[in-house]
């Protein structure tokens, strides 16, 4: 019969891991299941930027994860939302709001490691690392679920889904996913210069979405999503054209310098229909993935692990009716954020004089009413409609 445990988890990066963690609290005994090897990255110079709002700090928090992290991230206070030129530009700062920070920046490697060496010391979780699900069984009668993979065989009551849209598990729960393609690229550069440390900036260009993220007051990560029909501008034969992005980029920073391209890829996303099958449910980049405007990705995350674990703590689990209600939660908040991106990406980057002409007239409006411009800034650190005090006590 194999090994059964109380959850199965496919996928050991940033989501699977901390659910493990967190379901291992409550006592549940957990197995990851991991494609790769499932070890500590190598120390790299380059930075893989991962930007977590406000509400994010608060989720990790309560999980007891904060303390490790905060050492390495750098506060964000201030964020410039610009769209094409100087007077449609809009500038948030955590004090509007009563915070010290909005949001802060880290290092994916540095969280994925910290995040899988407290996996590593955790007893109560079994790895199965360098494997791959061949087989989904699910048992009517106990209504448990049976993964084969290589020679061995795991069985549990909850699989939970956090590799990738491409999975056999993901299959298994949903043969239906929406497929988008932007048709743009996405390129992650590391950068050196003089920064402001604690501002972010956003800018909307005729090119795509240009990103700042600083990490001190000497580097930074650039991420630009361009449109592909002007990517021939900024890549050269697989290199960069500096002269083209520190234009770009040169009203941010003094002397700015690139270092290195650390990623590239095509912004293609999915939008899986249904996340729930035999109590085998999908969840982070398994459901979707998500275009990069905003960061919205792993904020998203963090607030459905919040919504799970609180769930399984309080020990409704034997209640498939409100199993099923948690999953609408989950699938609601994911909507909204799909709701968000789409209306942002048809707005603030169609070339039409109408769309030009509302989102300037809604950055204006951001301008000149506090009240608006408080509201939008909460929504965009996970604030909005948040039972939590505006006065940071924490």
């Amino acid at each position: 019969m194999g090994k059964k445990f109380d959850f199965i988890i496919s996928g050991g990066g940033l989501v699977g891991c901390i659910l493990a963690s967190e379901l291992s609290k409550l006592n549940f005994k957990c197995c990851i299941i991991e494609k790769n090897k499932f070890e500590l990255s190598r120390k790299s110079n380059n930075i893989n930027p991962l930007s977590l709002n406000y509400r994010s700090r608060i989720i990790l928090e309560k999980l007891k994860l904060w303390n490790l992290l905060k050492s390495e991230c750098n506060p964000i206070s201030e964020l410039t939302l610009k769209h094409f030129n100087n007077l449609s530009r809009v500038k948030f700062q955590s004090n509007d709001v009563n915070l010290r920070n909005l949001g802060y920046i880290f290092d994916r490697n540095f969280f994925q490691n910290t995040l899988r060496k407290n996996i590593l010391d955790n007893k109560k979780i079994t790895i199965l690392d360098n494997t791959a699900v061949k087989d989904i069984t699910h048992n009517k009668t106990n209504n448990n679920i049976t993964l084969s993979q290589n020679d061995q065989r795991v069985s549990s009551k909850y699989v939970i889904v956090c590799d990738t849209s491409e999975s056999s598990l993901v299959k298994f729960v949903c043969n239906d996913v929406e497929k988008i393609n932007y048709n743009q690229t996405s390129l992650i550069i590391s950068a050196e210069g003089t920064f402001t440390a604690s501002s972010a900036v956003q800018h909307f260009t005729k090119y795509g979405v240009l990103a700042l993220l600083p990490h001190s007051s000497k580097t930074a990560s650039l991420v630009m999503t361009i449109k592909d029909e002007f990517l021939s501008e900024f890549i050269i034969d697989d290199s960069l054209n500096d002269k083209n992005i520190v234009g770009l980029f040169k009203n941010y920073s003094e002397k700015l310098s690139l270092k290195s391209l650390v990623g590239q890829y095509s912004m293609q996303t999915s939008r899986a229909k249904s996340l729930l099958r035999n109590n085998v449910i999908l969840f982070g980049n398994s459901s979707h993935l998500i275009h990069t405007i905003g960061a919205q990705g792993y904020n998203l995350a963090l607030r459905n692990v919040e919504a799970f674990i609180e769930y399984f703590s309080e020990k409704q689990i034997e209640d498939n009716n409100s199993l099923n209600k948690l999953v609408n939660k989950i699938d609601q908040d994911r909507h909204d954020v799909f709701d968000n991106i789409d209306f942002v990406l048809s707005m603030f980057l169609n070339d039409s004089p109408i769309s030009k002409l509302l989102s300037k007239s809604i950055i204006t409006s951001l301008k000149l009413y506090p009240g608006l411009k408080n509201k939008f800034l909460k929504k965009i650190i996970g604030l909005e409609k948040y039972p939590y005090l505006s006065a940071e006590t924490i």
